[in-house]
């Protein structure tokens, strides 16, 4: 209780400050920077009572988390999406998620390989397929208070959602193959289960629970209950009984209820609903970021971090950049003839709104609680990975809103200027 406290609190005052105060720093990294503070007081200040308390939660088994936060968060996203529009961008989500994520992870696996030695092929590949998730949620924060397209945000965030769900269907995969020999037909059988049958099944429990709560119809408090409740019942299902993927399942499952106008809902309930997802989806972002920040202090065993290893994270974070550069400036040719086309900026801003965030640091946090790796290899994965997403969050969300910024008011300077003429 004494660390979702704190958890909460903090992340009250520091949101109240950064909305008061300007401050050249995201939200989402003074979260980092705030969980860190907690595991210095947890090591050199609190009583061993209280000092108890942080590092059983330091050491929560990563797949509780998995289970109690990663539902919420891809649901919120997809159950608030404009359907229409993210159907017409569906060609444009589908090449940015299923190619874009195994040519990331590729790249990234042969970049770490060329600098670490230690790391063998399964291990360096792993790491590439947790940078690859995408956390675009300080880019579209930023976007949103500058006004730019509802259509740029589901753009952003929908290839997120399905971006998320496709990383984590490789790295289940290759977390296989850290103790077994990972085959063609493996790959293609275990890919499309955790896939198709993912989305097929998210869409069976959209329209279950649709109906179900249609049914239940001017009971408040039933229906808030029934929609928390169906992501998580179609989230542990999925994952731990049918062997699906969980995320894709949960991701389906929203949009089926965009879909249909969430008509199943009492009318009246419809922006409360709204509300309440967003309140528990801000609650868990926070306690992922703080708690990302008590394990980078207290977990990792920095005994096995050198010097010349945060070189090698800006040579990462170069190359991340650059695969995502390539991936959108190849794409962009047909992305600008399709669904609602693609603009130059906008196909900027894209190419640099692959933030990395929770489900980087859930998935890194797994592999350092239990995988069976050398505890070198499980920490530096979890350096590079913390790295990746402190630097993406400060670097790239502060070129996106520079950028954005110019082309606001370049564009202001010519409606001026038109008008003068």
């Amino acid at each position: 209780m004494l660390f979702i406290l704190l958890c909460i609190v903090g992340s009250c005052i520091i949101k109240h400050l950064t909305t008061k105060f300007t401050t050249p720093f995201p939200y989402s990294f003074l979260l980092l920077t705030y969980g860190i503070f907690i595991g210095i007081l947890a090591k050199y200040v609190f009583l061993n009572e209280e000092k108890e308390i942080i590092y059983t939660w330091s050491h929560t088994d990563p797949h509780s988390m998995l289970m109690i936060f990663v539902p919420p968060l891809i649901y919120e996203s997809s159950f608030n999406i404009d359907y229409h529009i993210f159907k017409k961008y569906l060609w444009h989500f589908l090449f940015l998620t299923i190619p874009g994520v195994i040519f990331s992870t590729a790249i990234t696996g042969l970049v770490v390989k060329s600098f670490e030695t230690s790391f063998d092929w399964i291990s360096c590949f792993i790491l590439g397929s947790i940078l690859s998730a995408t956390d675009p949620i300080a880019v579209i924060n930023i976007l949103q208070n500058l006004g730019v397209s509802k259509k740029l945000l589901i753009l952003i965030e929908g290839e997120s959602l399905l971006n998320d769900g496709t990383a984590y269907t490789v790295f289940v995969l290759l977390k296989y193959g850290v103790n077994n020999t990972i085959t063609f037909p493996y790959i293609v059988e275990t890919f499309s289960q955790l896939t198709f049958g993912g989305i097929v099944f998210g869409i069976f429990m959209g329209f279950l629970f649709n109906n179900i709560i249609k049914r239940i119809y001017d009971n408040n408090i039933v229906e808030l209950s029934f929609s928390i409740v169906s992501c998580y019942i179609t989230f542990y299902i999925s994952e731990h009984l049918l062997h699906l993927s969980g995320i894709l399942s949960i991701v389906s499952h929203g949009l089926y209820i965009s879909y249909t106008g969430r008509t199943g809902t009492t009318p009246s309930l419809r922006t409360t609903l709204e509300h309440l997802w967003e309140f528990l989806s801000y609650v868990i972002n926070n306690i992922i970021f703080v708690l990302a920040g008590v394990i980078i202090f207290l977990n990792v065993s920095y005994d096995n971090i050198h010097g010349s290893d945060i070189g090698y994270l800006f040579i990462l974070y170069i190359c991340l950049n650059i695969c995502r550069i390539i991936l959108v400036s190849f794409l962009y040719i047909f992305f600008r003839k399709i669904g609602y086309g693609l603009s130059k900026m906008d196909a900027i801003i894209l190419s640099l709104s692959g933030l990395r965030g929770e489900i980087t640091l859930l998935l890194s946090l797994i592999v350092k609680l239990e995988f069976e790796l050398s505890e070198e290899i499980k920490d530096k994965i979890c350096f590079y990975s913390f790295g990746i997403v402190i630097l993406t969050i400060l670097v790239n969300s502060s070129i996106v809103k520079f950028i954005t910024n110019q082309n606001i008011s370049n564009n202001k300077q010519e409606e001026l200027l038109d008008e003068q003429i």
